[in-house]
């Protein structure tokens, strides 16, 4: 009861401050002053609760040192996810997501359905190889289950893509497990079918090996035909479209030009989810993201696409935090109210004190990050997301609080350009 009462008391007097100018720390660009948008409420910013949490923008950097090459090619793998098409456009019941990666060796190689450790073996050493993404999507039926990966290995040529997409063919026709296994192989493709409800394809699109793994409740090649072909087809154009950075030209072009990843958080020691480690997948995706990127992260990519593009979201950094980037002040909390948009079994958390205009929301199962619990905070165009593993049932998570009130503060230094 006494925190309802805070919370109450704090609320009225937020509602009936007005908002001085605020001074901006050159951080992440020039001192401007601002003024509440429409829709935001007053913030003082001495009085947020940040805990242990770090509330100054810190700049994003490539790891120097024996890790440093496969740093630099995780940048090219970070602008390749931009170009993955996602398989809920080639399959609009899959729409429960896995967990994308992007990887520039084969410890980074992810396990889905179509990838196996076995898959791994092609890359050990392969100094040809560059980088590569993969997403995966299902249905969550046991009864008629319907799933697909897709992949893009870059390889340096042409010649060395199609080398390694017969190879990774071989090592998935050795792994099919059925009664009825057909392979076969063109110039370019190469397919392993089993039972007339699992399809995969390895395609060799110039410097590209491409991955659709396709599987569907009931046999019939007809669909799997439809999907495998119109996932690769979309794929190929897709990668037309993507304007490869030599390797030698990669720390040239600044890995945080528009300073979106300086406005999101940092690692802090506080969180659950590993940082530190060889091929550690979390710390592999900080980086800078198109909407079609980002997509893959999402909990409804399929949602997801439409409201970006309502929002006019055009860049995205993601860090400890994933910061968004709109059209302006509404459109930031159009898309916040998608983002922290609750299903039937989600709880919403109150916000952090003094922060009125957050957005929380406890989740009835994980992210790609294993949290279950998110907050939302709106800064002029950018929208933050903080999250984190929430446990028990109330509807305070302070943590989580700490975490949306650093990350405002973070926002508020660094401007409104």
């Amino acid at each position: 009861m006494r925190f309802q009462s805070n919370y109450s008391y704090r609320r009225e007097r937020r509602m009936i401050a007005l908002l001085g100018a605020i001074m901006l720390c050159a951080g992440c660009g020039s001192v401007v002053s601002g003024t509440p948008q429409p829709g935001t409420s007053a913030v003082d910013v001495s009085a947020l609760r940040t805990g242990p949490f770090q509330t100054e923008p810190a700049a994003f950097e490539l790891k120097e040192g024996l890790d440093e090459p496969r740093q630099v090619r995780l940048v090219e793998g970070r602008r390749l996810i931009n170009y993955l098409v996602n398989p809920v456009d080639i399959d609009p019941e899959l729409r429960i997501p896995g967990k994308p990666a992007v990887f520039a060796d084969e410890y980074g190689v992810p396990t889905l359905q179509g990838l196996h450790e076995s898959h791994r073996a092609v890359l050990a050493d392969n100094y040809k190889f560059i980088a590569g993404a993969a997403a995966n999507q299902r249905n969550g039926s046991v009864r008629t289950p319907r799933e697909m990966t897709l992949a893009v290995f870059h390889f340096d040529s042409a010649t060395e893509s199609r080398r390694a997409a017969r190879e990774l063919h071989l090592i998935s026709a050795g792994l099919g497990a059925g009664t009825n296994i057909q392979v076969r192989e063109t110039a370019d493709a190469f397919v392993t079918e089993t039972d007339g409800t699992r399809r995969d394809t390895w395609f060799a699109h110039g410097p590209y090996a491409i991955l659709v793994s396709a599987r569907i409740p009931t046999p019939s090649l007809e669909e799997l035909s439809r999907l495998s072909d119109g996932a690769i087809n979309a794929q190929k154009r897709s990668l037309d479209a993507h304007k490869q950075v030599p390797l030698d030209e990669v720390l040239d072009v600044p890995v945080d030009g528009e300073n979106i990843l300086r406005r999101a958080m940092d690692h802090d020691a506080r969180d659950s989810v590993p940082y530190e480690g060889y091929g550690t997948e979390y710390s592999d995706t900080y980086g800078t993201y198109r909407p079609a990127g980002i997509r893959h992260f999402e909990r409804n990519p399929a949602e997801a696409a439409a409201v970006f593009e309502r929002a006019g979201v055009d860049l995205i950094g993601r860090r400890a935090s994933t910061v968004y980037r709109t059209r302006d002040t509404a459109a930031a909390f159009l898309l916040q109210t998608y983002l922290a948009s609750k299903g039937k079994d989600d709880t919403a958390l109150d916000p952090p004190l003094g922060i009125a205009d957050a957005q929380c929301v406890r989740f009835d199962s994980t992210d790609g990050r294993d949290h279950n619990s998110m907050c939302a905070v709106v800064y002029g165009r950018y929208v933050a997301v903080v999250t984190a593993k929430s446990i028990g049932f109330a509807n305070f998570d302070g943590d989580l609080q700490e975490r949306a009130a650093a990350q405002y503060i973070i926002l508020q230094k660094c401007g409104l350009e």
